[in-house]
This record gives C-alpha cells, sequence and structure tokens, in this order.
C-alpha cells in the first residue's frame, strides 16, 4: 500500500509537469487529456483517477507552480544576502523565464476556467498584502521612494499587461519583450536612484539562468 502511495504521488507530479508544460506551449483548448495520458504512458483512465477533468488539472498545476515560486522567492530573500530590489529582479528573472516560452493563447484561455479565475485573483490578493511589507523595507532601505503610490503602480502593470493580450500585441513583439519593457519602466519608476543602479548592474550581469527545482 506504501507503495502504491508513493507512485501515486509521483505519478500526480509527473503528470502535472507535463500537463503544464504542454498547457503553456501550445494553449490550455489544443491540449487533450488523451493528449497527457499518451505521452506519460498512462491509461485515459487512470489519469481521471486523479484528475477529474482538464479544469482540475489546470487549477491543481497552476497551483504548485504559485506556491513553489513563492517558496523559492522566500527562501532567497530570508538568506539575508539579497536586499529588495535583488529578490524583486529575482522575481523578474523567473517571469521572463515563462513568458520567453509561453503561448500567449494559454493566457487568453486562462479566464474561461472559473475556478483557476478564483485562484489567480486570491493569489493577487495575497501577494499584495505581501507586497506593503516588501515595499516599506524597501523605503527603510533607500531603494523605493516614498513618495510613489504603490498600488496604482501595481494597478498600471496588471491593466498595461491585459491590454497587451487583448490588442494582440505580442504579434509584433515577442511576450517576453512586452514584459520586460513594462516591468522595467515601472520599477525604475518606483526606484530610487540607488535602486536603479542595483536594477541595471543586475541586468549587466546577465542573470537570465535563474532556475528553480
Amino acid at each position: 500500500m506504501a507503495m502504491l502511495t508513493l507512485y501515486r504521488k509521483e505519478l500526480k507530479g509527473k503528470i502535472l509537469k507535463t500537463a503544464m508544460e504542454q498547457f503553456m506551449l501550445r494553449g490550455i483548448k489544443s491540449v487533450k487529456m488523451d493528449d497527457i495520458a499518451r505521452q506519460l504512458g498512462i491509461s485515459k483512465r487512470t489519469l481521471y483517477e486523479i484528475f477529474q477533468d482538464k479544469e482540475d488539472l489546470l487549477y491543481e498545476g497552476l497551483k504548485e507552480t504559485e506556491e513553489y515560486i513563492d517558496n523559492y522567492l522566500k527562501r532567497y530573500a530570508e538568506t539575508g544576502q539579497h536586499n529588495v530590489v535583488e529578490v524583486m529582479m529575482e522575481s523578474y528573472y523567473i517571469q521572463a523565464g515563462f513568458f520567453s516560452k509561453i503561448n500567449p493563447a494559454f493566457l487568453l484561455e486562462m479566464p474561461k476556467y472559473d475556478k483557476v479565475v478564483k485562484l489567480m485573483a486570491a493569489r493577487r490578493k495575497e501577494r499584495d498584502r505581501e507586497a506593503k511589507t516588501f515595499l516599506k523595507q524597501g523605503i527603510e532601505e533607500g531603494l523605493f521612494r516614498s513618495d510613489v503610490n504603490f498600488e496604482i503602480i501595481a494597478s498600471i502593470g496588471h491593466f498595461t499587461m491585459k491590454h497587451i493580450l487583448e490588442t494582440k500585441m505580442y504579434r509584433d513583439y515577442a511576450f517576453e519583450t512586452l514584459f520586460e519593457t513594462v516591468f522595467l519602466v515601472l520599477v525604475r519608476g518606483m526606484c530610487t536612484e540607488e535602486g536603479i543602479r542595483i536594477v541595471d548592474a543586475s541586468l549587466r550581469s546577465g542573470h537570465h539562468d535563474t532556475k528553480l527545482g
């Protein structure tokens, strides 16, 4: 029984990894449960015993990914070796890595799944709460400006990325380039001169190889 439980746990992890890779590469709609089962060499019945449908699979995959990234960044920050701007840039490299290989259809199709929409809305609220402590620390370190409304900056970033998707700007520019432009313009706007120096130094170092796991 213990071996069976371990097998199912490992299989669940493999399913989530494979499914998220395919969703991001091809878009959610074009990936069928049959495709995932076939790629893993398992029966469709086995797949449905673990995940009831594609929305359940997408939800669990996103939840696991989000939690993993949050935990990674928390450990990165808690080493005491990195200031707030360096932590923020580490987050940027992780996100840029995703956007460099993502199919825009993945982001366009996510709002069609109510369970996923609720998950991402909850995650955003949670991160907004955590951001207040993070931003306060940045101001105390002299790296974030104290005269900037950070909630406005966050809203501008959110709606700008939404506009990019709705107007299909990714047809003319690489998604990674669009994200980089929006992120860096907003980040520089909220940083002090010292904060901007750290951002630019990080970019010059070519630190684009952040790896999770």
